[in-house]
């Protein structure tokens, strides 16, 4: 074997090791913490519908992504994810009520 034979073979290797690796951590489930129980808990308890804890807490963080950008109009980020999830004006309203203290607090500053 050539040295050019053994270095392709390694490569091959790691990269085989590279996408197995990085295949078990897409699927490996996310593990809430204390602050995404308490959210979780506070939209149960007001009753806001979402698909999935783990699609409701990335909801809120892209909410406070678009509620915190520079020159962007206050109310586009409670408007698109009320047109986008099909949600009611107060279903909105708990559910910033419940994100911005959690995922943004800057914006309470």
């Amino acid at each position: 074997m050539t040295c050019t034979t053994l270095r392709r073979g390694a490569a091959a290797s790691m990269a085989a090791l590279l996408v197995a690796t990085g295949a078990g951590m897409a699927v490996a489930p996310a593990h809430a913490d204390e602050k995404d129980d308490q959210f979780l808990e506070y939209l149960d308890q007001k009753r806001v519908p979402y698909s999935s804890k783990t699609e409701a807490i990335r909801l809120a963080k892209d909410f406070c992504l678009v509620r915190t950008r520079q020159n962007a109009p206050k109310w586009r980020a409670a408007y698109h994810l009320a047109n986008d999830q099909g949600w009611t004006e107060t279903e909105t309203a708990h559910f910033a009520e419940a994100a911005i203290p959690t995922y943004c607090p800057r914006v309470w500053k």
